[in-house]
């Protein structure tokens, strides 16, 4: 073989392996452009990811200081990785080339939102209704939203029911559909009274204004909306959900065994029951801190659980006295059932990104925070 030719060859063969190799990395290397917000996630050691407006979900490789902010709106340039395995075990992981804070997540707006709520149902029944206040019977309701502002700027709240319907709300607010919209909320300054308004309510659920002074009764901005004054935001509806806890409850060995079914960490579960008749009651209660996906504890009963939900909300961010508004009104139905005998009742908070995959808020201007915990009372 001749030395010219096998310089040939040679330069051919190069040529072939760039060439493979540029095309290999262009099939790994996917195109990703998008326009998203930057959200926290507290589990697998904590991480920001960006949840694209498109509904895909990207785990960003070596993400800068200066966008690891919750709710930060950036447009984003880059490649998705799909030969890299996230070990987060969320969305899929992206090479950033170029990323771009948004102008919305750049106004003057400083303030950040505190959201409670309560889902209720039966182990075998998928259709769930959110609330803020509590049961009469066993039909239930939903969230109050709070705000916490250094510069009072007005805002929109859009709050999108992604697996079921809003029933009610309050302040009175367009509702379409599975969305409910308040425009323009402004911040009122001066202390004035609170508008009593009458609301139209499911028989056997207790009326809003009876809990109104309760739900108010925080430390949050007042708002003023459609000439109401009010602490708060709030709103109800109906969902489809699955319940996946299993209780087994030995009375003879006063334990309870709660079994996990979830993909997902389940935290400050609770399990309550009564001994006794209707006159001679003792009210048992067992608590796990948090069950992992998959698995499962046994727990001891006694006759104390007292603040769990305060502490619960207080360690979540909730101020105090947010924390003592949703104990008065939860405690009780959660843990006590004053005229009936044979039950028991479960309680349990989903984490953070759980919630927003059932029910999604979207403000503008964005807050700085946004707090937001679901818990779920099962009627056993």
């Amino acid at each position: 073989m001749s030395s010219v030719f096998k310089k040939v060859l040679i330069i051919i063969s190069v040529l072939f392996i760039i060439s493979f190799s540029e095309f290999s990395l262009c099939q790994i290397k996917e195109i990703v452009e998008v326009t998203g917000t930057i959200k926290y996630f507290d589990y697998e050691g904590g991480f920001y990811g960006i949840v694209a407006d498109n509904g895909k979900n990207y785990d960003p490789m070596k993400l800068d200081k200066t966008y690891c902010k919750a709710n930060l709106r950036v447009k984003v340039l880059g490649f998705a990785r799909n030969d890299i395995v996230s070990t987060h075990n969320w969305g899929t992981m992206i090479e950033i080339n170029n990323i771009v804070i948004l102008k919305d997540s750049l106004s003057n707006a400083d303030y950040e939102i505190h959201e409670w709520g309560v889902m209720i149902g039966c182990p075998k029944d998928n259709n769930y209704f959110n609330t803020s206040r509590p049961e009469m019977q066993t039909i239930v309701k939903q969230p109050v939203v709070y705000v916490h502002a250094n510069n009072k700027v007005p805002f929109d709240l859009k709050v999108t029911f992604n697996t079921g319907k809003p029933t009610s709300v309050y302040p009175a607010a367009n509702i379409n559909n599975n969305i409910t919209e308040w425009k323009n909320v402004h911040f009122e300054e001066m202390n004035k009274s609170i508008e009593e308004k009458s609301e139209i309510d499911p028989n056997n659920l207790k009326p809003l204004k009876e809990i109104i002074n309760t739900l108010n009764d925080v430390d949050a901005d007042k708002l003023i909306y459609n000439n109401t004054s009010t602490n708060f935001l709030f709103y109800e509806g109906e969902m489809n959900f699955e319940n996946k806890i299993e209780t087994n409850y030995d009375a003879a060995k006063g334990e309870v065994t709660i079994q996990n079914n979830f993909p997902y960490v389940v935290k400050n579960v609770v399990f309550t029951t009564a001994t006794g008749d209707f006159i001679n009651t003792v009210y048992l209660y067992g608590k796990a801190e948090e069950i992992k996906p998959n698995g499962s504890v046994i727990v001891r009963l006694t006759n104390s659980v007292q603040g769990n939900w305060t502490n619960d909300l207080t360690s979540l961010g909730f101020s105090d006295r947010e924390a003592v508004s949703f104990s008065k009104l939860w405690e009780r139905p959660f843990l006590e059932k004053t005229n009936q005998s044979n039950w028991s009742n479960l309680i349990y908070r989903i984490p953070q990104e759980e919630l927003e995959k059932m029910i999604s808020l979207e403000f503008n201007p964005v807050p700085k925070k946004i707090i937001r915990t679901l818990y779920i009372l099962i009627n056993m």
